[in-house]
């Protein structure tokens, strides 16, 4: 084939790509996987937003204001497409507590973005679970349905996100891992990390102890006390009383050329 003829189909085809939109973001995707999923899931977002706005834009001025109900299943149905459509993570299960607890966070982030009531929050949440944590859940709301059932003021009363989150929470974050992840931060101190290593050690810890960390300054007493001797020195006379505050002044203590120390 000679160099003209290549250089035709090279332009052939860029012109079949800018004017196929689809044929261009698969070949982005192909190149960059990781930037394309992002990508889908941010026009996913996008999408919901915008429609949301339109169903909540102000009538305009001689037309009916009262719009006729929508059935109960019709519109779990338009919520439920909606949650799917903002690409919410499945759920197998998992030995990891933290990886329970960013589950959760991420699904109720989607709940506030629809505005999506508490029971429907059940429905939805047990939609994307998968394998063993299926299982689970398809056990553990026998166990609750039965409970209900054998009081007569909660009969056939609906499972509400308040006990699906203390089953989820006594399945993947049993005492055991409390009681551990406590003695892990009681015990925390910085050594031979950077300060930016042991914020971040820090916080996810604190997370699961926050009668511990109840106060900012609690938070401050515990994060200055777990510092190495040469930045506590350098820092005790500021009495830093703002989490924030101290954590930059520790970093800027650190960073000094004349700091060094090899005591941990």
């Amino acid at each position: 084939m000679s160099r003209r003829t290549i250089r035709n189909s090279d332009a052939t085809q860029a012109a079949v790509e800018d004017n196929n939109p689809t044929i261009r973001q698969m070949a982005e995707e192909v190149a960059n996987p990781t930037m394309g999923m992002l990508t889908r899931i941010l026009e996913n977002q996008n999408r919901l937003i915008e429609d949301l706005a339109r169903d909540r834009q102000v009538p305009r001025r001689g037309t009916n204001t009262e719009l006729p109900a929508q059935p109960a299943n019709e519109a779990q149905a338009i919520t439920l497409e909606r949650f799917k459509k903002l690409g919410p993570l499945t759920f197998k299960g998992s030995s990891d507590p933290l990886v329970a607890e960013a589950w959760l966070k991420h699904l109720e982030k989607i709940f506030v973005a629809i505005g999506c009531d508490d029971n429907r929050r059940v429905i939805f949440a047990s939609f994307v679970l998968q394998n063993e944590a299926d299982h689970w859940w398809d056990a553990a709301s026998r166990l609750i349905r039965a409970r209900l059932d054998t009081a007569p003021d909660t009969a056939n009363a609906p499972i509400t996100w308040d006990m699906f989150l203390v089953a989820f929470n006594e399945k993947y974050f049993p005492d055991r891992v409390r009681d551990k992840m406590e003695s892990d931060f009681l015990s925390l101190i910085q050594g031979s990390k950077l300060v930016a290593e042991y914020e971040e050690i820090f916080n996810s810890l604190s997370r699961h102890v926050p009668t511990l960390v109840a106060t900012e300054t609690s938070r401050c007493r515990r994060f200055f006390e777990g510092l190495r001797p040469g930045i506590k020195s350098r820092l005790s006379i500021l009495k830093l009383n703002v989490y924030a505050d101290l954590v930059d002044r520790a970093m800027i203590a650190e960073s000094r050329p004349k700091y060094k120390e090899t005591e941990y």
